[in-house]
């Protein structure tokens, strides 16, 4: 199953420390993450 999330908010929000943070949760449980390999929109 393949999952597509997305983070928004305001600079300053804390985003990068979210993705930073789920990111090595992800990859201890086994699944680590992957950035999509194209941006088609």
């Amino acid at each position: 199953m393949t999952v597509f999330i997305v983070v928004e908010g305001p600079e300053g929000a804390g985003k990068s420390t979210l993705v930073r943070s789920l990111a090595a949760r992800l990859h201890a449980e086994g699944r680590p993450p992957r950035r999509p390999s194209c941006s088609c929109f």
